[in-house]
């Protein structure tokens, strides 16, 4: 053909034509003849289709070659243009043809040799059992390994793009990464190599957020575009280089916010974006290039606020999108990528209108938004993944002209807006409840209570299939950021709706303590199921992968087709509806990852009152939670804006917030469930708190008046523990059989009878300061340990040596440092002598499940963190998720855990320490004995520093990071109480806290 001379477009259109004639001129009877012209104008119709991506002459490629005379090599060229077919359209029914004739291909070679050599040119074409045993049979020194490998990965990766099941994916890098590492430096295919491994590693990436793997991708490229440079850019795979890496490198910063890796992405994209075009994919991928330097240059804008970065990501952005706009539409590829361009535009145009103040600009974002969204309402987009965000999107942006204008209809159509994304359910459940929330909010803004309400309920209902895809990624925390104190606005909806307290309470529960209390559901429900129904299991593991698909793509950068992962992500939902439904039918999992009923909400009092504390910007509340009832008492004092304000002064212990505290918090709770005065005898009342938001900070435990002899305080009226959550002390109670008979503490030592305590004593911690009473501390439970029939287990200071032991510990003593992370919770710490490099964090404490690893009698029983700031959150955005120190023991399977909300003096612990172990001597180690002890420890510090006549006070230092135990700084002060604990001072036995 004279096109493959020239390349002129008009010679193939020419040569197309005549073959075309020249096959409707021909006798049917010389098929030979008439076979050979169609296999050409098949060939010739694909080459069109790469130059024009017009997929009807990928459809007459298709028809020409299926009329050819059955051969290998027409079958073979078939099955590549079927799966060519299907990376456009996602239909599946094309690739599965391509295995077919595949299989006719390889049933057709007998002899061993020749069935290796061809399976080696149709590694391309999903034959994916022959191609695993072409790689078997060859030696790892054969030159054709490293190609062969790489043909298998490829089309690991395709059925990757097919199951959605990550195993696939996982497979298809393993095999790319070998045959890199099988291709020398000198080889020209090593750089095309590298490319494809890296885009599987972003692949991954979007797929479940590992920086290893763009940090590894970003590694690979590089090294590609410096082999470009050694041995000369082949097939002008430069420009697609730059695209990738410049979209990694985007995609690390916005984690990690190095200022170098965004230059660098902005400096690669804006090479690859002025490329030369040989072709349509040429210039399409120059165009995405564009879009991506737009987007590169617009998250530079975010985090630095430098203007001219964001006029220039719309200068770009506006020319990428005109240029996509003389595509071909129909194509739902190309549609897509204008779309997604059209919201990026609409985003910087009002980030602009925040910058300027220049309505021109929140109209304009408006317009194109609504283009956006237009190509998705009945148009070849219809029924897009990410219609839900760009529908909130434009939402959001009628919700600021509102707030401008107060036009009624802007807020209408805001509201419908995000109901609609709310209810688009192939839509990415992160998106999902995100419009839910902007929905319940501006319901509430329009005082439409019901319909908050109605939006809220479905809203609540999507995070259990939200966390059933994010539970085993601890990269994802921010996510529960992003809805900090939603579920408590939930339940305040719920009540301004008119709804009783138990369904607002449920909603409450079911929004808040995700993290947390997932978890802990998940390892209690889904450990029985896998124990009792290993089938029903294993397809709950397999849905959870096919639900967790990434909710963002750039430009060009998609490892499936929109139109498979919608469909795909709708049926997972729908199955696992019916996979939740029969599980449900199985006996003892009627409520499987079900919210706790009425009547077991209500047996969560069955030790003493729940009281939880919901703090919303709508209203503020107590549920009181008892054996016969759950009603609701309302907290007219109390409001958001003077938690916060008095969260930012400090000083949570000081007399003056305990007064506070007692005034419009515990003091109507404590009326309103008839606790008015001290007990007559010994047994005290005990009650459990569960505060929302920024309240989980205060010392509710320790509220009230303590001047002598007042006793309008909590701690002379009852005892006081802290729970998660409702459902978590659920399942604590599930954990008490074991303790229902009091252990004689007169029984000589057994190895029945007797469990160990795990003690750890950190005097010194390189950087810190020392602590001279944590050993004497440890000391005095060394020679308690035989009354409580427990043999003290002494490890070596290190992270490893203290995890190995703790599946054998009942109690586990910590007497050190603790460390609470300002900027990721998840890595707050208990510091031991390798706490440099092997940190003892939450993390490792929340992957621990002692509880299924430990025979009855050694389950772990409790936690004692004499250490600082254990049960403190500093993130507010993870407040509510008890992402801290004691929350992860709990987690991690014990039944107790005491902890502080603050820093603690080194000397009272000591003394709090022997009365807390004192009390569970002579309370047998049952349940009630650990906060029963507290409680006296902690009347007995309050008793010494009242009738001394002294205020030994802690001065709170300045918060340098480092959440140290440190030893007190003391201040006496003459003259009673009143006299000496001034607002800025903090009482040294208030922090100390019970969970369980």
């Amino acid at each position: 053909m004279r096109f493959s001379g020239s390349f002129d477009p008009s010679d193939l259109e020419e040569s197309i034509q005549v073959m075309e004639k020249g096959i409707r001129l021909m006798p049917p009877e010389d098929r030979l003849s008439r076979s050979s012209l169609l296999f050409d104008l098949s060939n010739a119709l694909d080459t069109k289709f790469a130059e024009s991506g017009d997929m009807s002459d990928l459809q007459r490629s298709i028809t020409a070659m299926r009329a050819c005379v059955d051969g290998e090599l027409r079958l073979i060229t078939l099955a590549g243009r079927l799966r060519a077919k299907f990376n456009k359209t996602g239909a599946v029914a094309d690739v599965q043809d391509a295995i077919v004739l595949m299989r006719r291909v390889v049933d057709g070679i007998s002899e061993p040799k020749a069935r290796a050599r061809n399976l080696g040119i149709v590694g391309f074409l999903n034959a994916i059992p022959a191609l695993q045993e072409v790689v078997d049979i060859t030696p790892q020194d054969h030159p054709s390994r490293g190609r062969r490998v790489r043909d298998l990965g490829l089309w690991m990766e395709m059925r990757y793009s097919i199951t959605g099941d990550i195993r696939n994916l996982d497979r298809a890098i393993q095999l790319l990464q070998e045959s890199v590492n099988l291709t020398p430096r000198t080889d020209g295919n090593r750089a095309e190599w590298l490319h494809s491994f890296a885009i599987f590693l972003g692949y991954r990436y979007q797929r479940i957020g590992a920086l290893a793997d763009v940090e590894e991708g970003i590694r690979a490229l590089e090294e590609a575009i410096g082999l470009t440079d050694e041995i000369g850019n082949r097939n002008n795979e430069l420009p697609g280089l730059q695209y990738h890496l410049g979209s990694q490198l985007m995609w690390r910063y916005e984690r990690t916010k190095a200022a170098a890796d965004i230059s660098n992405a902005i400096r690669v994209l804006q090479q690859a974006s002025v490329s030369p075009c040989g072709s349509s994919a040429d210039k399409n991928r120059r165009t995405h290039s564009a879009g991506s330097l737009g987007s590169a240059l617009f998250s530079r804008f975010r985090n630095t606020r430098e203007f001219p970065d964001l006029q220039e990501a719309i200068r770009v952005s506006l020319a990428s999108v005109q240029e996509m706009k003389n595509n071909d539409l129909r194509d739902p590829i190309q549609s897509s990528n204008l779309a997604i361009g059209l919201n990026n535009i609409g985003l910087m145009y009002e980030e602009r209108f925040l910058r300027l103040g220049n309505i021109v600009d929140l109209e304009e974002a408006i317009n194109v938004q609504r283009k956006c969204l237009s190509m998705v309402l009945g148009g070849v987009l219809d029924d897009h993944p990410q219609a839900a965000l760009w529908g909130l999107h434009l939402g959001l942006s009628l919700d600021r002209r509102y707030r401008m204008t107060k036009s009624m209809p802007d807020l209408a159509e805001a509201i419908s807006l995000c109901l609609s994304a709310l209810r688009q359910e192939n839509s990415f459940p992160r998106i999902r409840i995100r419009a839910g929330r902007h929905a319940v909010r501006l319901c509430a803004l329009a005082s439409n209570w019901e319909e908050a309400y109605e939006a809220a309920s479905a809203t609540v209902n999507l995070i259990p299939s939200w966390m059933l895809q994010s539970l085993e990624n601890s990269d994802k925390q921010h996510l529960f950021g992003q809805n900090i104190g939603f579920a408590s606005d939930v339940a305040a909806v719920a009540l301004n709706a008119g709804k009783d307290a138990y369904t607002a309470l449920l909603l409450l529960e079911q929004g808040r303590g995700v993290l947390a209390g997932s978890l802990e559901g998940l390892r209690a429900d889904s450990f029985s199921l896998h124990s009792k129904h290993l089938e029903l299991a294993e397809r709950l593991a397999y849905l959870r992968q096919d639900l967790d698909q990434p909710d963002s793509v750039e430009l060009g950068v998609e490892s499936l087709s929109w139109e498979t992962r919608a469909s795909r992500r709708y049926d997972a939902s729908r199955e696992l509806e019916l996979l939740l439904a029969e599980i449900r039918q199985q006996a003892g999992f009627e409520d499987f990852l079900l919210p706790p009923k009425k009547n077991e909400m209500r047996s969560a009092a069955g030790c003493g009152p729940v009281i939880v504390i919901n703090v919303s910007k709508y209203r503020c509340d107590a549920f009181l939670v008892e054996r016969h009832q759950i009603r609701c008492l309302p907290l007219p004092n109390l409001n958001v804006d003077e938690i916060e304000r008095r969260a930012c002064q400090g000083n949570l212990g000081s007399l003056p917030v305990l007064r506070w505290l007692w005034d419009v918090i515990a003091h109507p709770i404590l009326d309103a469930l008839g606790l008015t005065k001290p007990p007559p005898s010994a047994a005290w009342p005990h009650i459990w708190w569960i505060p929302t938001g920024s309240l989980r900070r205060f010392p509710l435990h320790a509220a009230g008046y303590h001047t002598f002899p007042s006793t309008s305080s909590v701690l002379d009226i009852a005892m006081s523990s802290y729970g998660l959550s409702v459902k978590s002390l659920l399942h604590s109670r599930l954990q008490r059989a074991i303790a229902t008979t009091p252990t004689t503490v007169t029984t000589p030592p057994s190895l029945e009878s007797t469990g160990k305590i795990l003690l750890v004593a950190m005097p010194t911690t390189a950087g810190h300061k020392p602590l001279p009473f944590a050993a004497q501390e440890i000391a005095v439970l060394q020679a308690l340990s035989p009354e409580l029939n427990l043999i003290p287990l002494i490890p070596a200071r290190r992270k490893d040596d203290v995890v190995r032991h703790l599946p054998e510990c009942k109690v586990f003593h910590f007497a050190g440092h603790g460390y609470a992370d300002p900027a990721d919770p998840a890595k707050s710490s208990l510091l031991l002598d390798d706490w440099a490099t092997n940190r003892l964090t939450v993390n490792t404490l929340m992957g621990l499940n002692l509880r299924a690893q430990q025979q009855r009698q050694h389950r772990p029983f409790l936690a004692y963190l004499s250490a600082c700031g254990t049960g403190r959150t500093r993130d507010e955005k993870l407040v509510d998720e008890s992402v801290h120190i004691v929350g992860a023991c709990h987690l991690a399977g014990f039944r107790h855990v005491i902890g502080t909300l603050w820093e603690v003096r080194d000397e009272s612990c000591v003394d709090v320490a022997r009365i807390v172990y004192e009390g569970l001597r002579d309370g047998g180690m049952s349940d009630e004995s650990v906060c029963a002890g507290l409680h006296r420890a902690l009347r007995e510090l309050r008793r010494r520093w009242v009738m001394v006549g002294k205020d030994t006070v802690v001065r709170e230092e300045d918060d340098d990071g480092d959440d140290d135990r440190r030893e007190a700084k003391l201040k006496l002060k003459s003259g009673g109480v009143g006299a000496g604990a001034e607002a800025g001072e903090v009482l040294y036995w208030v922090p100390y806290v019970h969970f369980g």
